[in-house]
């Protein structure tokens, strides 16, 4: 499967500006990571405790 069809079918199962944020995202985090996967650990600094914080506590997030 080619980029552009893999790009057309998320389009179709999703929509194109939720597709194109997806993509921006992962060109941001490829930067982070030096575009180098040994550098995961920055990815998982930035995003996975917040995440596991908010999954833990959702009445913080939630504003009560």
């Amino acid at each position: 499967m080619s980029l552009l069809n893999a790009y057309n079918m998320a389009v179709e199962l999703s929509n194109e500006e939720v597709i194109k944020a997806h993509i921006e995202l992962i060109k941001e985090m490829k930067e982070d990571m030096k575009h180098n996967w040994s550098n995961a650990a920055i990815l998982i600094n930035k995003y996975a405790f917040f995440c596991k914080d908010l999954m833990e506590k959702p009445e913080d997030r939630l504003g009560g």
